[in-house]
């Protein structure tokens, strides 16, 4: 039951059966609108997708988890001029 539930999520998000026969690689994506120093990762994370396609691989990308403290602390930007 449960390759099947996995196969109709998987399906559900545009992938065929030749997409799930391929490894499954995962691309952890940062980029947030609420943040301004990722906002080159979303374009980032597409050239990266593209790679790992190109490479016979199926990509899925996902949000890292953060946990309650490093989510707590506040970060600045950092740029080099």
């Amino acid at each position: 039951m449960y390759g099947f539930v996995r196969r109709a999520f998987a399906k559900s998000m545009g992938l065929d059966d030749a997409d799930l026969a391929r490894p499954i690689i995962g691309i952890a994506q940062t980029q947030s609108d609420l943040n301004n120093c990722n906002n080159n990762f979303r374009e980032l994370a597409e050239y990266v997708k593209r790679g790992v396609w190109q490479a016979g691989v199926t990509p899925l990308e996902f949000p890292p988890s953060r946990s309650a403290s490093s989510s707590m602390r506040r970060r600045r930007c950092s740029t080099a001029t």
